[in-house]
């Protein structure tokens, strides 16, 4: 009776702190400053029924640059690390998540001794096996602080990766419509290039038919040197361009990445404008730092907590058996406990 009565105790202890339990930190209420009724453009998406912004490059209609932002989504490694991360952060919260669970430990222990003493040789054998099952009570909700704040750090980390998408996307497209206008501009510095020999070879024919002075012709050559000369800058910039999609993309600089495509397309319509409030549910950075701020606050929330005095309930029950000499004894044990701890001094940790 006495093991049901210590139970019975332990249970109602337990039962009772759990009731009265609560959390020693009230979150605070994170707000954003107001913000104007609509942009000063005056569009909104009802007089501009844009699509959805999510593949929002397909609009172009342009194969080559689908293809390029599926290949950057796939082997950019800055995607590579945030799905790392998110990974890691995936099995924190796991973590944490167990950590509100009992856990049950399985113990085995085998033992042979020899001893002298003044009645001779003792040689004894002991083996013993238990099962130990714990629980923290989470009375100051430090347990479910620090679960919540792994949670919002999983979904941060998501914004985070969304983020990512959306900044590499817009990157990539903005270098490959820039590798586009410079392939026209270098097409119209050969067109003037072309154009000004041209130039020199009919202001040539006419010095040498005396029409034209040696200044007409100093200065058509002078023309001609100017526009040879823009092109090596034109080219340099085009290469540096391409060198920046094959870094988006994970991959050696190639001059065959960006395609060939010498004329802009037309532009699609504009996309829907909306309302100022929209960039808060819209922005995936803003949403992954209003979650970073609210996993914070629950981290604060753990460390308050445990600046007080937590409490664990601990069962332990098994069966051992001792032999010493030709006599042996084997029973069950059991034990029953509830610890309590209180920091006193930790050195300012």
């Amino acid at each position: 009776m006495k093991i049901y009565r210590t139970l019975l105790f332990l249970t109602v202890v337990g039962g009772v702190l759990i009731l009265v339990g609560c959390s020693v930190h009230q979150p605070g209420e994170y707000g954003f400053a107001p913000l104007p009724e609509a942009y000063s453009e005056k569009a909104s998406a009802a007089e501009n029924p844009a699509a959805s912004v999510g593949r929002w490059w397909e609009r172009f209609e342009d194969r080559k640059l689908n293809g390029l932002v599926e290949k950057a989504l796939a082997g950019n490694l800055d995607v590579v690390q945030a799905y790392a991360r998110l990974d890691q952060l995936a099995a924190i919260q796991a973590a944490t998540q167990g950590a509100q669970q009992p856990t049950l430990t399985f113990d085995g222990r085998a033992t042979r001794a020899r001893q002298y003493s003044a009645a001779g040789e003792n040689i004894s054998s002991t083996g013993s096996l238990s099962v130990t099952a714990s629980y923290e009570i989470d009375l100051w909700q430090k347990l479910k602080s620090q679960r919540q704040a792994a949670r919002l750090k999983t979904l941060a980390s998501q914004e985070a990766v969304f983020s990512i998408y959306l900044s590499l996307t817009t990157r990539l497209v903005d270098l490959y419509y820039q590798a586009v206008e410079q392939r026209a501009q270098l097409q119209l510095i050969d067109a003037s290039v072309a154009s000004h020999e041209e130039t020199v070879a009919r202001v040539e024919a006419r010095y040498q038919a005396g029409i034209a002075t040696a200044l007409d012709l100093y200065q058509s050559r002078q023309n001609l040197a100017a526009a040879k000369a823009r092109r090596p800058a034109a080219v340099a910039g085009l290469a540096k361009i391409e060198h920046g999609l094959a870094v988006l993309m994970g991959k050696p600089p190639a001059k065959e990445i960006a395609g060939d495509l010498a004329v802009l397309p037309p532009a699609p319509v504009a996309f829907a404008t909306g309302l100022p409030a929209d960039l808060l549910t819209r922005r995936p950075d803003i949403r992954a730092a209003a979650l970073d701020i609210k996993a914070q606050d629950g981290e604060v929330a753990a460390a308050i907590a445990d600046r007080f005095p937590s409490f664990n309930l601990i069962a332990d029950y098994g069966r051992t058996n001792l032999a010493l000499g030709s006599t042996g004894v084997t029973g069950a044990f059991w034990s029953l406990l509830m610890s309590f701890s209180q920091p006193i001094f930790d050195g300012g940790r």
